[in-house]
């Protein structure tokens, strides 16, 4: 696992599962360990990191075996590294770094758009073009934000262990941001990806019913490496909303079932490929 995120919100679910799991309650761990309560409780929500002799005294509580000492030590060293978007934290909402380092972790990436490209597949030219048109984001945010793009898309191109699904609505295909040139661009781009075998690409095409999903603008879903992580939802509308996790079940199941009614109403992979290859000569035909 190369996220640091992915790696402390592990580590403090692990000591989460392991204290109830014994039924050892809070008071206990914060009088044997000697802090205080609000200390422990912004450790099981990770919102701290545990200090490690903090850590290493709850083994014994814990009864924690020796295989599991040295994970959750690496886990904790590993939660203590910088990660790239470290340098983008100032101006940056919390939730959307959380979003950033749990999407680095993800070895498995599902996402759905309906009018936008997804991020991690924009070329700079698109990025720029839908981010200018916020009047009120300066252009050193503009540059700020398509060079965050651009790294994160870095993981999908350049890790073979990485799985990116796409399913795309096919107006996000047709709707123009950018020049006629830019926009070929765009979508050459995603052929290319395809070809290369770096993403999987459905479209949900416009002269059919879209079902559950017209009901959603972006959709990420994320599954990590590690057994201890459950996967996650990250949504968005106008502006992002909070992670869910597979334990909040309603609204979990809800865009579960958005998503996968959604990819079973997608054209085939040939049949997105073509449609794609189609507005491609469209739009070359109309330059």
């Amino acid at each position: 696992m190369a996220s640091a995120v992915a790696a402390r919100w592990e580590l403090s679910r692990r000591l989460v599962h392991r204290r109830k799991r014994l039924g050892v309650d809070v008071k206990t761990i914060a009088s044997t360990l000697e802090f205080t309560r609000n200390y422990w409780s912004a450790v099981e929500n990770d919102r701290t990191l545990i200090a490690e002799d903090k850590l290493i005294a709850l083994f014994d509580l814990l009864e924690f075996n020796e295989t599991d000492r040295i994970e959750l030590l690496a886990l904790r060293g590993l939660s203590r590294q910088r990660s790239w978007w470290d340098q983008y934290s100032d101006g940056t909402e919390p939730e959307t770094l959380r979003f950033l380092g749990l999407e680095d972790g993800a070895s498995t990436i599902d996402t759905f758009a309906s009018l936008l490209l997804p991020a991690l597949l924009q070329t700079e030219a698109y990025a720029r073009a839908i981010l200018s048109f916020d009047p009120s984001v300066s252009q050193l945010k503009i540059d700020q934000m398509v060079e965050m793009r651009a790294k994160r898309q870095e993981r999908v191109v350049d890790d073979p262990d990485v799985r990116y699904t796409a399913l795309l609505s096919e107006a996000a295909i047709i709707q123009r941001w950018a020049s006629v040139d830019d926009h070929i661009e765009q979508l050459s781009f995603l052929l290319e990806l395809v070809h290369a075998g770096k993403i999987e690409m459905k479209i949900l095409p416009l002269d059919s019913s879209p079902g559950l999903i017209a009901a959603v603008s972006t959709l990420v879903l994320m599954t990590f490496p590690s057994e201890h992580l459950p996967n996650v939802f990250w949504q968005e509308s106008v502006r992002p909303l909070s992670i869910i996790e597979e334990g909040d079940h309603q609204p979990y199941r809800y865009l579960a079932t958005c998503l996968a009614d959604g990819t079973k109403r997608g054209l085939s992979a040939e049949d997105s490929l073509t449609l794609v290859s189609k507005q491609i000569a469209a739009l070359q035909r109309n330059e």
